[in-house]
């Protein structure tokens, strides 16, 4: 069996290079007793002189020509020992070229010859993969099968590779229609939809202007709104029909019941399986859903706020500025890689209407050895927000151990926590970045983290069912389940299908706006990969709220440990408690609703003790209670003092149209709700034949095209005015309605 670990649609298959190991920059954190150490040599290049190759397969084949011949001749074997190492180098290159082909696809999103590397290296992967297979076949059932078992610890790895079959024309067929309809989704989502009243075409951004302005009626935003909305609906699930055929095949050629299961062994490797997930997921929907409400109840509070935020504008500078300012309290040695990455010019977090939407970090392995940050920039402060997610990619990728650049693959639930993990640690400073709004900005942050774990589970559980049933699917199909998985966890509230719906637009029992999820085109059951990263950053809030140095410290030996390792394992080792292993959802729940100052009486073992008295120690249990009780009162005073400066500012807030439910994401013309921050990574790091390892084979790895953007989207919604002045109209019409019915009985 051929590991892939597709973590998007760009396929850019990756093998090792044996690299020479250089002398490791040792740098001590202040006050940290955990040291990073970066452990290979990455290029003093800036990335505008990164070349983009146009490699050949006539190459590779010219590496492996002779293998046939010597691969027997036991007196050969430092030869064949030099043609994997050969294979294995072309490889590693071969990953970084796809690397720049994916960046500049991104940064130039409607560039055709970019798409074209994009399209030409994942297909020149696909066959680079299945000859390497191959060879290591014939070399593990040659005389020479020592040279290659040597480096091969895994009994199951080499079995597989024994049993190794190479891939079939269609299987190849199926690998490259992938990619291109994946890459569709770019355009599609992208195409400007307009909708004509009166002789004008709109787009959903202007006809928001519109009607903010007078320019057009409510009632006409409806309609324009509904009918693109719709439009950009159908023709992006029509294209997620096919992409779920294609996948399907390709699950079942392998063997797998359905698309799902592959993607979670093949892909991304995870230690769970879409079933084991099934106590996860029941707790989520107990615990959480109904926290999700009280969190979005209470973020009302901080609604008008958090939109005047979204009117600051922050710059790039500004943005860096901020962050940097911090770093160095965190730890020295991620001052050196964010160094690093700003001299090189490894970083472009800049606005422009060319760029695809999100933000990703990506490695760029090879000859370079360098990560690559990248986000299409909304100019507000969730850029901020975005930097501080990615760096923590960026500085573990910086940082990565020699197996994880050369051998190694991407433990996307261990990866995540590098990124929220960090974003936790810098709301230390709310107070500083944000001034008077640092109470609202918490609310966002909190509001944030749980809709993640939410929306996690409901969007892989809504992949699930897609891909365990994919035969006959219909548009219509599609958007009735979305509805009825976002029912179950208690979703449906925050989107603008059921709204729509009730004025006459629409079935009452449909969702639209699942198709503008790119990670359910691009990066298939990624999204689960969220909510248990978010479920273990609960785990290290717990830390952090005890003994914050401690809880830094567990991060940072965290970044240290890298990707390549088991979730659980990696977790355990520093002492924190596995949320997989033992989901706590009904005590993070309770955490949750004490920093919204409201105690919902949980103990953790039924008892008076209080939930933060960890240690079991009882004599801390009236110290606990009386902090608890007197944290409880200051964040009830600070709630209080909101509420009366939100009711000031509503007494005083102009007629003018306001957007409090909307941002526009990453300055690309894309609508969604404020909670949508531009965070998510593509974290491509090497997922390579490694010489200690669970890996089988050569995998093959995909990037995102368009990364997977938006980890904590959530669905845009109708802006709130249009939603009270349609509720008024209704209640006008109903009792108009009740008046001529009272008027025909007399």
């Amino acid at each position: 069996m051929n590991r892939l670990k597709k973590l998007g649609i760009r396929s850019v298959t990756m093998l090792t290079s044996l690299a020479l190991l250089v002398p490791s920059i040792t740098v001590y954190a202040a006050g940290r007793d955990t040291k990073l150490i970066s452990n290979v040599e990455h290029t003093d290049l800036k990335f505008e002189d990164f070349e983009y190759v146009d490699m050949k397969e006539s190459d590779f084949d010219a590496i492996i020509a002779d293998l046939p011949d010597i691969v027997d001749d036991t007196s050969k074997a430092d030869e064949v020992l030099e043609i994997i190492i050969a294979m294995e180098d072309y490889y590693n290159d071969l990953e970084g070229n796809g690397a720049i082909a994916h960046i500049y696809s991104d940064l130039d999103a409607d560039n055709e010859e970019y798409d074209e590397w994009v399209q030409n290296n994942s297909d020149l992967s696909t066959s680079v993969v299945d000859k390497i297979n191959i060879a290591y076949n014939l070399i593990a059932l040659s005389n020479n099968s020592d040279v290659l078992h040597d480096r091969i610890e895994d009994d199951d790895e080499w079995q597989d590779i024994l049993d190794y079959e190479p891939m079939t024309d269609e299987q190849k067929e199926w690998d490259s229609l992938e990619t291109e309809l994946s890459l569709k989704y770019d355009a599609i989502y992208n195409e400007e939809i307009t909708y004509e009243i009166d002789g004008v075409d709109y787009t959903k951004d202007e006809l928001t202007e519109a009607v903010g302005s007078g320019e057009i009626g409510y009632m006409d935003f409806l309609d324009g709104y509904y009918e693109i909305t719709r439009e950009q609906n159908e023709k992006l699930a029509e294209l997620y029909i096919q992409l779920v055929e294609v996948r399907t095949n390709i699950a079942r050629s392998y063997g797998y019941d359905n698309y799902a299961e592959y993607a979670y062994d093949k892909i991304y490797d995870r230690e769970y399986t879409p079933e084991g997930l099934k106590d996860y997921k029941d707790q989520v929907k107990l615990y959480y859903s109904p926290l999700l409400e009280e969190v979005y109840d209470e973020y009302g509070n901080y609604q008008n706020e958090i939109s005047e935020m979204f009117d600051v504008p922050l710059t790039v500078d500004e943005a860096k500025e901020m962050f940097e300012s911090h770093l160095a309290d965190v730890s020295d040695d991620m001052l050196e890689s964010y160094t690093y990455m700003v001299e090189h010019n490894l970083i472009d977090i800049e606005q422009s209407s060319t760029k695809a939407p999100g933000g990703y970090t990506i490695s760029i392995s090879g000859q370079y050895n360098a990560p690559f940050m990248y986000n299409c920039a909304s100019g507000d402060f969730t850029d901020f927000n975005t930097l501080v997610h990615e760096f923590g990619h960026y500085n573990e990728m910086y940082y990565a151990p020699y197996e994880e650049w050369y051998y190694g693959g991407c433990n996307l639930d261990l990866a995540e926590i590098h990124s929220q993990g960090l974003e936790l640690i810098y709301d230390e400073w709310a107070d500083e970045f944000y001034g008077d709004y640092a109470d609202a900005m918490r609310m966002y942050a909190l509001l944030n983290n749980v809709y993640i774990i939410v929306e996690g589970c409901k969007e892989d559980e809504f992949q699930y069912r897609v891909y365990s049933d994919p035969d006959n699917l219909t548009v219509e199909k599609l958007n009735q389940l979305y509805y009825e998985v976002s029912e179950e966890y208690g979703d449906t509230d925050l989107y603008d299908s059921p709204f729509l719906a009730s004025m006459g637009y629409g079935e009452d029992d449909e969702m639209l706006e699942w198709v503008r999820i790119p990670h359910t085109f691009q990066s298939p059951m990624y999204y689960i990969s969220y909510s248990v990263s978010m479920a273990g950053v609960e785990e290290l809030r717990c830390e952090l709220e005890e003994d914050r140095d401690e809880g830094i410290e567990k991060y940072l030996q965290l970044v240290a440990a890298g990707t390549d390792a088991e979730f659980t394992a990696t977790l355990e080792s520093v002492d924190i408690n596995s949320p997989i292993e033992n989901p706590r959802f009904e005590y993070y729940a309770h955490n949750n609703r004490l920093i919204m100052g409201v105690d919902d009486g949980y103990r953790l073992d039924g008892s008076s003790q209080d939930l933060d008295d960890l240690d079991d120690d009882d004599d801390d249990d009236t110290d606990a209670d009386t902090d608890d009780d007197t944290d409880k009162k200051d964040k009830k005073n600070k709630k209080n003092k909101t509420d009366k400066k939100n009711a000031e500012k509503e007494d005083e807030k102009s007629s003018g149209f306001a957007l409090p439910m909307t941002v526009i994401i990453a300055g690309c013309g894309v609508l969604a709700v404020i909670l949508v921050v531009v965070i998510i990574v593509a974290i491509v790091s090497t997922s390579k034949k490694k010489k200690k390892a669970d890996n089988e084979e050569i995998p093959k790895t995909y990037t995102q095209p368009t990364p997977p953007p938006i980890v904590n989207q959530m669905p845009p919604q109708m802006p709130v005015e249009v939603q009270n002045l349609a509720d008024i109209k209704k209640e006008e019409a109903a009792q108009k309605e009740t008046d001529e019915d009272s008027a025909g009985e007399k």
